[in-house]
């Protein structure tokens, strides 16, 4: 998303990054969905790594929305919460991360261009709690 640069260490660093990941078995799963349908884009969910926190997103149908046939089988779990069909890292600002990420999914799920998708960012509610803890702790 944006050029690197290099540090003293000489370490490349950027500033806006996506890491996408995405199985055969999810790109299969994004052919069974229908464009009568939503997929959500749903996070930033926290987790840490070498004492930093980063977030990720997952790309997951609605409830219920995927269901087992023959040819496929859906976890009981993943009918009942939604399928996810992509995870990501993503660097804020995350709307313009995260449409850049979809965007990239398109390229190879053709079937994402039809479908209508809902990002649900927590966001907001995240800095606020973080913000309150922050004071807190002073």
């Amino acid at each position: 998303l944006s050029p690197g640069y290099q540090d003293e260490n000489d370490v490349v660093n950027y500033e806006h990054f996506i890491i996408s990941s995405q199985t055969f078995k999810q790109r299969q799963y994004v052919k069974l969905c229908s464009s009568e349908k939503t997929l959500y884009v749903e996070g930033p969910t926290h987790i840490w790594i070498n004492h930093k926190k980063e977030n990720y997103f997952v790309l997951k149908t609605g409830q219920g929305d995927l269901k087992t046939f023959e040819w496929t089988k859906v976890d009981p779990d993943e009918e009942r919460e939604g399928v996810i069909l992509a995870i990501c890292f993503a660097s804020r600002p995350f709307q313009e991360t995260l449409q850049r990420w979809i965007s990239h999914l398109q390229n190879s799920n053709s079937v994402l261009k039809q479908c209508n998708i809902v990002f649900n960012i927590n966001e907001y509610m995240r800095d606020q709690v973080e913000s309150t803890l922050s004071l807190a702790k002073n």
